[in-house]
């Protein structure tokens, strides 16, 4: 239907288009991996004279996210600003909602291009101009700034700082049922846990992952399966900081046991580090057979695997594995 319709309007005069046909071929050619035309035909739409505010930001939002994708961060911040710049004092909860989502993006694109101060400062704006709004949607995008911007502040080894901000998530949201808080409220404390840990309190970092394992851990919802899988294998470390080995080792079995068949990208991803890790230990406690088995597992799950962060768990499994055969003398 939609390809249909772009055909149609290709062989009519753009002139004569409305907001609802630039935004149809926009789409069209999204949908068709064309991101430099759907950016322009998002502009365009944007630019029609009787088009609705909420269209509108809503079009130049997904114009910014386009040019996000197309490594345009300069641009795509523009398209973020000029959505504040048009509507930022507006009052109808629906505006508002596009303005909340256009600082909490800029934010992510500030972070992107290495620009941390400013996107702390950004995240604070969401903050300050709708922290204390009732409606779910506002509520989910002050969650998520909050969220950000510890995970920032945790990049930039400001750890208690970061640990102040995922408890106001855990203040703010921690009882909510909603599932896109739910999922806001797990991650922050799996963060709060690694901040934790990276201060050497390993104990209390075990009784944050725990707490996740708690609340979520029979949850069906793969954003949530995600944080517990994080949970799990952060757990497994900070067993190993504490030398509960063969405790580690159960918990990666746990990580495997649980989600070892799912076919999630960011499950796979921590079913990879959780055998990594596995056979990094199996090998400090000179279960060098086992390790190597471990390692082999890795590659035989993941060896074919196009996405980075596996390519580099795999690498790092064939390092070890090497590591032990040179020990051996295989």
């Amino acid at each position: 239907m939609l390809a249909q319709r772009d055909r149609e309007l290709k062989a009519s005069n753009e002139d004569s288009y409305s907001f609802d046909d630039w935004n149809t071929r926009a789409h069209a050619a999204y949908t068709a991996g064309a991101l430099e035309d759907a950016a322009y035909f998002w502009f365009k739409a944007a630019g029609v004279a009787d088009a609705s505010a909420t269209s509108v930001a809503k079009v130049l939002i997904n114009r910014g996210i386009t040019q996000g994708q197309l490594s345009q961060h300069e641009a795509e911040i523009a398209s973020y600003d000029e959505v504040l710049h048009r509507f930022g004092d507006a009052a109808e909860p629906a505006l508002r909602e596009q303005v909340a989502r256009a600082l909490v993006n800029k934010g992510v694109t500030q972070g992107q291009v290495n620009q941390n101060e400013a996107e702390i400062a950004t995240y604070d704006e969401v903050l300050r101009r709708f922290g204390d709004a009732a409606e779910p949607a506002l509520r989910e995008q002050v969650a998520m700034a909050l969220l950000y911007k510890g995970i920032t502040q945790g990049q930039m080894n400001q750890n208690e700082a970061a640990m102040a901000t995922f408890d106001e998530v855990l203040r703010r949201f921690g009882d909510a049922a909603e599932p896109a808080l739910r999922e806001q409220v797990a991650s922050a404390k799996v963060n709060k846990g690694i901040a934790q840990g990276k201060l050497k309190q390993n104990e209390a970092a075990m009784a944050s992952f725990n707490e996740v394992l708690r609340r979520f851990g029979d949850a069906a919802e793969p954003a949530l399966c995600e944080q517990v899988a994080r949970a799990l294998v952060n757990k497994g470390v900070t067993q190993g900081e504490l030398n509960q080995s063969e405790a580690e080792i159960s918990t990666y079995d746990e990580v495997l046991s649980r989600f070892g068949d799912a076919a999630e990208p960011a499950l796979r991803e921590q079913v990879a580090m959780a055998l990594l890790y596995k056979g990094i230990t199996q090998g400090q406690l000179n279960q060098n057979e086992a390790a190597m088995a471990t390692f082999d597992e890795v590659l035989r799950r993941f060896g074919n695997a196009a996405e980075p962060a596996l390519r580099e768990t795999v690498a790092r499994a064939t390092v070890n594995k090497d590591g032990i055969q040179r020990q051996l003398n295989l």
